[in-house]
């Protein structure tokens, strides 16, 4: 997915990236459906977000945290 970055004049109309990422791509980057991330959010589960007036934007730091703190299984030595 690309994400088009902010340009201002105070970094002469190079992009910043500022991190957040909207809720397609944060249902992809997670592999569920963006509906799924709307559950989640309903039931104050799932991956930190932030809401933007009516948008709803995820840091990449905070998807990468969720993925790090999900239980997974295995792990034991054969």
């Amino acid at each position: 997915m690309s994400v088009t970055p902010l340009r201002t004049s105070e970094n002469q109309g190079q992009p910043i990236d500022t991190g957040f990422r909207d809720e397609r791509f944060a249902a992809s980057y997670l592999a569920v459906s963006v509906e799924t991330l709307r559950t989640w959010r309903k039931q104050d589960r799932g991956p930190r977000y932030r809401r933007i007036g009516r948008c709803v934007r995820y840091s990449v730091a905070d998807l990468l945290a969720f993925v790090e703190a999900a239980p997974s299984g295995g792990g034991r030595p054969l």
